[in-house]
C-alpha cells in the first residue's frame, strides 16, 4: 500500500460494488416512471428490495472507510471537501431512507424528493472522489508519518 489511505483490493471491490448496486437500483427506480415505462408491481418491489439490501451493504462499506481511509485523508488534507460532502449526503440518505420506510405518510413526498436530490448529489461526489485526484505534494506525503497518527 504505497498511496496514502489506499484500501486493500477486496475492500475497494466491496465498497465499489455496494455503491454501484445501490446507485443503479435507485436510478432504475427513479427513471422507470420518468420514462413512462410500465413496471409490474413485483418488479418495482424487487427494485426497492435490491436498493434497501444494497443500502445496508453501503452502511457496512461506510464503516470500513471511517477508521483508516477517511482519517488518513483528513490528516493529509486530501479531498476534504469531497469527503465531507459525501458524508453529509450519506447521512441524509440514511435518514431519508428510514423516514421513507418508517416515517409518517404526510412527509413521504418531501422525503422522497430529498432522497432523490441527495442521491444524485452523492453519485456525483462519489464519482468525482474516485476520478479526480488532487495534485500536489500534500496528497503524496510520507505514509509513515500519516500512518503513525492514524493508529
Amino acid at each position: 500500500m504505497s498511496r496514502l489511505g489506499k484500501m486493500p483490493s477486496w475492500q475497494r471491490s466491496f465498497i465499489l460494488s455496494s455503491f454501484f448496486l445501490c446507485a443503479l437500483s435507485g436510478l432504475v427506480y427513479f427513471f422507470f416512471p420518468q420514462l413512462q415505462l410500465y413496471v409490474f408491481i413485483p418488479a418495482s418491489r424487487f427494485i426497492l428490495a435490491t436498493h434497501g439490501i444494497s443500502a445496508s451493504f453501503v452502511l457496512i462499506a461506510l464503516g470500513l472507510v471511517l477508521p483508516f481511509h477517511l482519517k488518513a485523508g483528513w490528516l493529509a488534507k486530501s479531498n476534504r471537501l469531497s469527503g465531507v460532502f459525501q458524508i453529509v449526503c450519506l447521512l441524509t440518505l440514511i435518514g431519508s431512507g428510514f423516514l421513507l420506510y418508517y416515517g409518517p405518510e404526510p412527509l413521504r413526498d418531501l422525503t422522497l424528493l430529498a432522497h432523490y436530490v441527495f442521491g444524485f448529489l452523492f453519485i456525483g461526489f462519489f464519482l468525482s472522489h474516485l476520478f479526480i485526484r488532487r495534485k500536489g505534494s500534500r496528497s503524496h506525503q510520507n505514509m509513515a508519518s500519516i500512518s503513525l497518527r492514524t493508529r
